[in-house]
């Protein structure tokens, strides 16, 4: 090679941004992001403009790779000494064992690390997916969710969903930016137009829950009494509930 040198840093450099690119989707996912979306919504902002830059990172890298290659095969570098003996090339340098060893052992720990990093993501999204979780109580003849923020939504209105607290909803969750929805002020083209569908609340409720496509699921991000506020907010303002 015409620089070991730089063969390492582009290796190394590669592997870290490639690394930190997928690290970028895998939260992204976890933030319910739907796959194969030109477009993603406006909650997902920051995610895409860190996947942007790391992207542009990684691809720049990639020119000490062609660097090195087109440096090698034109032959620079190359010793008078080395050229008499009829080599063409430098000498190749010996590995010895202690190399291989400490490169092993880098790999070892780094693998190490990622499995850490795997089960701490894991520990987290888990402990996120129970505080979502609800407790109902009862006040007076009026059922009210009490969500572990201590906000307090009322049931009532379509079906068992309050849809005045669903429009808020709506926008927390970043519907706005798939859907179509004159009621929200939303004009997203990625999913199903709302104001045209009109889509009923059996269906409204099982997308949102379970998803679909590119749909996803909100099951671990909503409360379940969330859900049927959104539910209620769209099939209201779709059928003049």
């Amino acid at each position: 090679l015409y620089s070991d040198a730089l063969a390492k840093w582009h290796i190394w450099l590669t592997f870290w941004l490639a690394l930190a690119n997928s690290a970028i989707w895998y939260v992204e996912g976890l933030e319910g992001a739907p796959r194969r979306y030109a477009v993603l919504p406006d909650r997902y902002a920051s995610y895409q403009t860190a996947g942007v830059a790391v992207s542009l990172m990684l691809g720049a890298v990639q020119l000490l790779f062609v660097w090195n290659l087109v440096q090698t095969l034109r032959g620079v570098g190359v010793t008078e000494a080395s050229t008499a003996a009829g080599g063409g090339r430098p000498p190749r340098r010996k590995r010895g064992w202690s190399d291989a060893g400490a490169e092993a052992l880098i790999m070892v720990i780094v693998l190490g690390l990622l499995a850490v990093a795997a089960f701490v993501g894991w520990v987290a999204g888990h402990e996120t997916r129970s505080s979502a979780k609800t407790v109902t109580v009862t006040v007076g003849s009026t059922a009210a969710a009490t969500t572990s923020t201590g906000a307090t939504t009322t049931t009532g209105g379509v079906g068992e969903g309050n849809a005045t607290a669903g429009k808020a909803v709506f926008a927390s969750a970043g519907c706005a930016g798939c859907h179509t929805l004159s009621a929200a002020g939303a004009s997203g083209n990625v999913g199903p137009n709302l104001d045209q569908k009109k889509p009923p609340l059996s269906l409204v409720l099982d997308r949102v829950t379970n998803g679909k496509r590119g749909m996803p699921s909100f099951k671990g991000q909503l409360s379940e009494q969330q859900i049927k506020d959104v539910a209620a907010f769209v099939v209201a303002s779709t059928h003049g509930g």
